[in-house]
């Protein structure tokens, strides 16, 4: 509430959440030439390299505004290699100064993203861990941290009357350190507590990292605590990804409340932002998966705007004995005969026949990857509990696709569960894309044909496994040898 009066109180602020801005082409082209003259000064002597939209992305981050910035980055497109030299670049003293002058907030919907980028500005290594300080909630078990942060995080233990320590928990230093430090980074619901700390206007550059994953309320917080006009905001993920998640059933399936639509979302459907640099660019080379992966995903979701890079070992699964085409790591298998059974208790379903295919592909994939490199995703917790239960593997992770959201794995297995034509979750276009979009080298998806045939995004990922081969109806033993399937190639 307190962030809702600001931000309608004041005109400064409400622009930032409802921007103002139109489409002017003079402008647009101004930008661009500057744009364009401007790259190569800017990445002079970089220690990093960054392909052509990267840099476009980091200059138009760093320009002294204060504008509304979005930093649209699908899938293993460096997003978050992209942020860290952006604050990289704003932190680095101008011209006779021996420190800059602005400070950075960066906030995230979660812990685990908010760890991310704080591990990628910490492996940089441009600023003292002294000038960094990555706030962490109290609640928050100290023994499942990530170590590597220990030099950017505060800790004090808690102890009995005999001064014996009961359990360590996270700390915030003194309010006036809070203040000295250059990057603060901490999650969303955070906020209110950093705001005892600093005023508004403190940070010059505020960042909301997987921006897509919040509630766009948020956001406002972000805005509406800690902003003033001259603070600049920049909102980073990919709005083609899986939104905000609640198990509050009036906010997930009443559309006009909008907590389902974030606030990236909602900018990335306007022109204003589509259509202008300045505002919005998009990131299009993927540094992650297989070429084949790249191209559905593109095709589906992102208007076939991304570019497969062939990164080091994209191709290494492609002789697997049991994939039906060689340089085509993805596979469909169709599994028709099995039922959906729904758990008393938590009303979650499962397949028994799919877990059986499951089992048995991990079994195959384990001959060739290690257990780690494996990742089963389902849309649901009973399902994936069966799964988690067959397999007995600490090693595998075996997830829903929310848990799977922000990581990746060499080899992602899905499956679909349904088999009637209500596909409940698996018909979300959102959690589709975020499912097959965690495979590096290799896809398999199992389910029902004729239950996923009749969502259109399915439907075409069905066809584009058909076009290229690659469907599966069962096991079959194939003891051909590699080097016969490879001379039976038309290449």
């Amino acid at each position: 509430m307190q962030s809702i009066k600001a931000v309608t109180k004041c005109s400064d602020l409400s622009e930032k959440i409802f921007p103002p801005y139109k489409v002017k082409a003079n402008e647009v082209h101004n930008f661009h030439a500057q744009m364009c003259s401007g790259l190569d000064p800017l990445f002079y002597n970089s220690p990093k390299s960054f392909n052509q939209k990267q840099k476009e992305a980091i200059y138009a981050m760093t320009r002294p505004v204060n504008t509304t910035f979005l930093l649209f980055g699908p899938p293993g497109t460096g997003k978050t290699y992209t942020l860290v030299e952006t604050i990289r670049q704003l932190l680095k003293p101008e011209s006779g100064k021996t420190k800059s002058d602005r400070t950075i907030l960066i906030c995230t919907p979660s812990n685990m993203a908010a760890d991310a980028i704080a591990e990628g500005i910490v492996d940089r290594n441009f600023m003292l861990p002294d000038e960094i300080f990555r706030i962490v909630s109290a609640s928050r078990d100290t023994f499942q941290r990530n170590v590597k942060l220990d030099c950017i995080t505060k800790r004090k233990n808690i102890t009995d009357p005999n001064h014996k320590t009961i359990c360590t928990v996270y700390d915030l230093p003194n309010y006036d350190i809070v203040k000295e430090y250059k990057i603060i980074i901490c999650t969303l619901g955070s906020l209110p507590r950093l705001k005892s700390c600093v005023d508004s206007g403190h940070f010059s550059h505020i960042f909301v990292d997987e921006a897509a994953q919040a509630p766009e309320m948020d956001i406002w917080l972000a805005v509406g605590l800690l902003a003033t006009k001259k603070t600049r905001l920049i909102l980073a993920g990919d709005p083609k990804q899986l939104g905000p998640v609640t198990t509050v059933d009036v906010l997930s399936t009443n559309e006009n409340y909008g907590y389902k639509k974030s606030m990236l979302a909602r900018y990335v459907d306007k022109n204003i932002f589509k259509n202008d640099p300045r505002y919005l660019i998009q990131l299009t080379d993927n540094h992650r998966s297989h070429e084949g992966i790249v191209k559905i995903s593109s095709e589906l979701f992102y208007e076939n705007s991304l570019v497969a890079t062939k990164p080091a070992g994209h191709d290494s699964l492609c002789c697997l004995p049991f994939l039906q085409k060689l340089d085509f790591p993805i596979l469909f298998h169709s599994v028709v005969s099995g039922k959906e059974e729904t758990s008393v208790e938590t009303r979650s379903k499962r397949n028994l026949a799919e877990v059986a295919i499951i089992v048995e592909y991990v079994k195959k994939c384990l001959k060739h990857v290690k257990p780690r490199d494996i990742g089963v995703v389902s849309p649901y917790k009973y399902q994936a509990e069966s799964i988690r239960k067959r397999l007995n593997s600490k090693e595998i992770t075996v997830e829903t696709v929310e848990k799977f959201q922000g990581s990746e794995r060499r080899v992602i297995i899905i499956s679909t569960v349904r088999t009637s034509g209500n596909l409940g979750f698996m018909a979300d276009n959102l959690r589709f894309n975020t499912a097959i979009t965690r495979a590096k080298h290799l896809l398999i998806v199992v389910g029902n044909i004729n239950s996923l045939s009749t969502q259109k995004s399915w439907k075409r990922f069905i066809d584009y496994c058909r076009e290229n081969g690659s469907m599966v109806k069962g096991f079959r033993d194939n003891h051909e040898s590699i080097q016969q399937r490879l001379a039976n190639l038309h290449i």
